[in-house]
This record gives C-alpha cells, sequence and structure tokens, in this order.
C-alpha cells in the first residue's frame, strides 16, 4: 500500500467496490450464482475470521459445510476483492486488520519496534472484538511481557453481527 491509501467505511462504498469486482469476474468467468450481498457477507466473515486467501475454499467447506462448487466462488471473488483492492491503494476495515496483521506477522522487527513503544496494552468492551482483532492484539502484546489490561461484560455483547464472541 502507498501512502494515500483509501479506507472504504461505508457499506455502500464497499457494496459499490465488489460490483465493480463481480463486474470483473464476470468478464472472466460468465455470471456468478451467488448474489452480491451474500457474497459481501461472506467476504466481512472470512476476514473478520483472519481467514487468508489461500485458505478460503478448504475452510469454507470444513467450517461451514458449504458444497464446493458454492466454496470456489466465494473464494475466487474473496481473492480477487482483496488483489484488487490493494490495486487500487484501498482496504475495507476488514482488510485494514488484515493488512496489519499481515504486516506483523512477517515483519518481526516492526512487531517488536511496537512491542518496546508501547509496553502496556488496555482495552475496553473486550467482548466486542472478533478472531481477527483478537489476532491482532495476541500481535500487539509479547509473550515475554503480556502486560495486557482488559475489561470486558459478556452480557453487554453488542457486535455479534461482527462475529464478536466472549469465547
Amino acid at each position: 500500500l502507498r501512502p494515500n491509501f483509501v479506507i472504504l467505511s461505508q457499506p455502500v462504498d464497499q457494496e459499490a467496490f465488489l460490483a465493480e469486482v463481480i463486474s470483473l469476474l464476470e468478464r472472466q468467468h460468465g455470471k456468478l450464482k451467488i448474489p452480491p450481498e451474500t457474497l459481501l457477507r461472506y467476504i466481512t466473515h472470512l476476514l473478520n475470521e483472519y481467514i487468508p486467501v489461500d485458505q478460503t475454499k478448504r475452510k469454507l467447506i470444513e467450517t461451514r459445510g458449504i458444497p464446493e462448487a458454492k466454496a470456489d466462488e466465494i473464494a475466487m471473488v474473496y481473492q480477487e476483492y482483496r488483489h484488487q483492492m490493494m490495486a487500487y491503494n484501498m482496504l475495507d476495515l476488514g482488510g485494514l486488520i488484515a493488512a496489519t496483521l499481515t504486516l506483523l506477522q512477517t515483519n518481526p522487527f516492526i512487531r517488536k519496534l511496537l512491542h518496546r513503544t508501547y509496553p502496556y496494552v488496555c482495552l475496553d468492551e473486550f467482548e466486542n472484538i472478533n478472531c481477527s482483532q483478537y489476532v491482532l492484539l495476541k500481535q500487539l502484546v509479547p509473550d515475554e511481557s503480556p502486560n495486557l489490561l482488559v475489561a470486558a461484560d459478556d452480557d453487554q455483547i453488542i457486535y455479534q453481527w461482527n462475529g464478536a464472541n466472549p469465547r
């Protein structure tokens, strides 16, 4: 990503971008069977669960019980969506977390620099984080000195639609 990247934070912007990706794919592969709103829900879920592009099909089949042909189509759209986001120097919110995780996991120097710069991490509303946010939190807090304080109330989970899970 270049420093002037754009964050697509509004659902209408994500829908418009996905429509462009679908149009591109349909020119190459023919009409898609899965409606765009369903594809966007899958893309959001895959990003919230931090599923790498190369594991998408397998995860959809194993964890969601999705038939292979449908999993192929979702995986193809997910891969192209992520690829085109980077090509256009854009990220949506889930992609922002995924890109940050990739950066931290592939660049130990940056991760260690963050550990030295921010030796303490405090997180409120912990009950509302999803899987990718949890993985990011684990990258931000070093195993050697886990200086982490979280506050949570299981009775106040309001982001289950976003993959929040107290487990």
